[in-house]
């Protein structure tokens, strides 16, 4: 990598989703220098929907406002980060690539990092 150049990661679900909501952490330490733009963040569209499923699951019990607060908050997270998307994969690949990992709804997943060739 030359310099100047931001490393690129690729985060899974579970790191976004604890960053998004914890008040510290690593997770929370990671999007702070994506938003930042010290890092640049690889989100695959199959961790988004997965973030954004996981939100509204966690949301569910509290009251509107401090959801919509959380909700506005990854959104402006997202807009702060730019992040570079990666698209699902083909279906064909994803039902091709089932052998790699035990959990069927990872491959898209997997399959998405893999092709993003983050850093």
């Amino acid at each position: 990598m030359s310099r100047g150049q931001r490393v690129r990661i690729f985060l899974d679900s579970n790191v976004l989703t604890a960053g998004i909501l914890s008040t510290w952490g690593l997770g929370k330490a990671v999007l702070s220098l994506c938003a930042l733009r010290i890092c640049r963040l690889v989100l695959a569209e199959a961790v988004r929907d997965e973030v954004e499923e996981n939100l509204l699951i966690r949301l569910a019990g509290i009251d509107s406002g401090g959801a919509n607060r959380v909700l506005d908050n990854y959104a402006r997270l997202i807009a702060l980060m730019k992040p570079e998307v990666a698209p699902y994969p083909a279906r064909a690949e994803v039902k091709a690539a089932c052998h790699l990992i035990r959990h069927a709804a990872d491959v898209p997943v997997l399959l998405s990092a893999i092709a993003s060739r983050p850093d």
